[in-house]
């Protein structure tokens, strides 16, 4: 763009962003925000500085880091529940395969099976393994041993064998349930046995031809499809399903394990985390819109984690890690504090700092359930607009009590669970379940709900999720424009750009802002974006975003796709209006309201954005090739 010429035009767009694109293969980490006047040079490829982390929802791939395994690999890591959910309701043939990634003869086999199911067209195979921590052979809960110490484990695998029909499975070693890893296809509705074909051998090529020709074009069932299908099947009394059919589409939750969610903590970039269980009446009050609020702002993933690692056994369960019965007795103990007091050493929650006391008589904060929470494994500071002490959580949705909601009173205030004797709600208010209300007099009122005035529990809940995903998303948008070079543009539009950026940097710090405050403030950011550019769209024609996108706060959707193996949504989609929120009706906000997208900036941010993808996607794969040898002995 020469001196002369500040008017953008879609040449100089183009050559802005294949600026922009340039620096991210080059591995830049940010662009300095400068002030450009009239008589600027010509404009160079930025800079490096060191700009805000965006507070992105960065896509994670578990298997990311395995030697020759493609970043497209067809690998869906899966929970107990999730298989016995496709076992019990999937239709059509399946491929699941049972070993974990601490194996070396697993992970060696991975990238032939790989090649060899995408040969046969199959999209997906499901990988579980009965190592339920993911741990090799320090693992403290492998329920593949038939003679395991804990009862409950040596038993509890081979329940799943019997019950759904995989009795070709049976290992010939009377200590073990089957053989690891074992590759199988299945189909639930088959007239003769259920599994269709099997190997031990996942080395040998023929044997991986045979298995899978018998399973060609194999069906998928999504976390959208698990979620709602239980939901659906299991209603509390006097309540419809939280979900409706069909809704499995528009879906962000996905199920992790406990070793998923380890290396999630230890990968950089951002993550939403959500705590909670389909056991959990607690959950069935809030999951709704937990999901309908991430929808909402673009949010493409929430991790969600069940502490009870089969899912299915209830409190007081050898599985619940959670649980510690109270003396330090508890087999998975060590894992939960190892998970608690490693990576969420700034946990605000009702049960005090030692509410769980592991084997070695170490104790850690019993979080909440259902907690949803951000995590950012190397934030340290206490970040604006929150009362989340300063650490790697972020923030998280808690009920604030005490003198006043500020964790910088004297004493701390305390964080009352949500739903505490609320165990039903709907999708449909007049089905609501009326009484046992947890919150109510001023925790109802506007100033404690920002902004929204609420008559019970749920509404409340909606109001504190929305605002706790409109300030991160705000937070995002800031930090990402901050990382627009200003280079060449006229003096009143750097001045009115930055005007407008202070504004929000004073929203995003105000405890008491409004929902529509910030929703506002981030729309004011696209419009500020648009008005740098000259007014116009950057001569895209047609809307769409950058072709990779999916970094769930990215404001522009472009070509998407949930890394990590688990939901996919593909194709181009256009850059969604923008709605203030904050008067629609509060359960009207998610797949049957107006769908809120952060914002639609302009191509050159939506380069920015790009990059920053760009460096959380190479950074998380590093992360990915850490090993299990990083968690403590102790902690197995």
């Amino acid at each position: 763009m020469s001196n002369t010429n500040h008017s953008l035009t879609r040449g100089s767009i183009a050559a802005k962003a294949a600026a922009l694109l340039t620096a991210a293969a080059l591995g830049l980490t940010g662009f300095a925000l400068t002030g450009g006047n009239a008589a600027s040079a010509a404009e160079t490829t930025p800079t490096a500085a060191t700009a805000a982390q965006s507070q992105e929802d960065t896509p994670f791939d578990y298997y990311a880091g395995i030697p020759n395994l493609p970043s497209d690999h067809v690998f869906e890591n899966i929970t107990l529940e999730r298989l016995e959910d496709i076992l019990r309701y999937g239709k059509g043939n399946f491929v699941i395969l049972i070993g974990g990634t601490w194996d070396s003869a697993t992970t060696a086999a991975l990238p032939a099976i790989n090649t060899a199911v995408k040969a046969q067209g199959i999209e997906k195979i499901y990988n579980f393994d009965p190592h339920l921590d993911n741990a090799g052979a320090d693992t403290l809960v492998n329920i593949n041993d038939k003679n395991n110490a804990v009862d409950a484990f040596a038993k509890r695998f081979q329940q799943t064998i019997d019950e759904f029909g995989l009795t070709d499975l049976q290992s010939k070693n009377t200590a073990n349930v089957v053989d690891l890893p074992t590759l199988f296809t299945y189909n639930k509705d088959n007239t003769g046995d259920k599994v269709l074909a099997s190997t031990a051998n996942v080395a040998d090529s023929a044997e991986l031809t045979r298995v899978l020709g018998t399973a060609k074009n194999a069906a998928t069932r999504t976390n959208g499809q698990f979620y709602t299908n239980y939901y659906l099947n299991n209603v509390s009394a006097g309540a419809a399903s939280v979900f409706k059919q069909g809704e499995d589409k528009d879906f962000s939750l996905i199920s992790v394990t406990y070793g998923e969610l380890e290396k999630l903590l230890q990968s950089p970039g951002n993550h939403y985390i959500f705590f909670g269980a389909t056991w959990c009446g607690n959950t069935y009050a809030t999951i709704r819109y937990v999901n309908q609020e991430a929808r909402k702002y673009g949010i493409k993933h929430v991790y969600t984690f069940d502490t009870i690692l089969d899912s299915t056994s209830g409190k007081g369960s050898p599985f619940h890690i959670r649980d510690n019965y109270n003396n330090g007795s508890h087999p998975l103990s060590d894992l939960y504090t190892h998970l608690v007091n490693t990576y969420l050493p700034n946990l605000v929650t009702e049960d005090g700092s030692h509410g769980v006391v592991d084997s070695q008589g170490v104790g850690a904060t019993r979080l909440q359930v259902p907690l949803l929470l951000h995590y950012n494994k190397n934030n340290a500071a206490q970040l604006p607009g929150t009362d989340q002490p300063a650490g790697p959580v972020t923030d998280e949705v808690v009920d604030y009590h005490g003198k006043t909601a500020n964790v910088d009173a004297k004493p701390q205030p305390t964080a009352r669970e949500y739903m505490l004797n609320w165990y039903g709600t709907t999708y449909d208010d007049k089905a609501i379940i009326q009484g046992g209300f947890s919150i109510t007099g001023d925790d109802l009122s506007a100033a404690k709900n920002y902004g929204r005035k609420v008559n019970n529990d749920r509404d409340a809940y909606i109001a504190q999720a929305d605002h706790f995903y409109s300030l991160l998303n705000l937070r995002g948008e800031i930090a990402q424009a901050k990382t627009v070079s200003l280079n060449g543009y006229s003096a009143g539009r750097v001045a009115a750009f930055k005007k407008t950026l202070a504004a929000a940097e004073k929203t995003v710090s105000d405890k008491k802002a409004t929902i529509s405050a910030t929703d506002t403030a981030t729309k004011n950011i696209a419009n500020a974006v648009t008005a740098l550019a000259g007014g116009n769209n950057g001569g895209s024609g047609n809307g769409n975003g950058s072709g990779s996108g999916d970094t769930g706060n990215n404001p522009v959707a472009g070509n998407t796709d949930n890394a990590g193996g688990n939901d996919s949504t593909a194709g181009n989609k256009p850059s969604r209006k923008i709605v203030v929120a904050g008067n629609e009706p509060l359960s009207r906000t998610g797949a049957e309201a107006t769908v809120i997208a952060s914002v639609a900036l302009s191509l050159a941010l939506t380069a920015a954005g790009a990059l920053a993808l760009s460096r959380n996607r190479g950074d998380a794969a590093a992360a990915q090739a850490l090993s299990d040898s990083t968690r403590p002995t102790s902690a197995r």
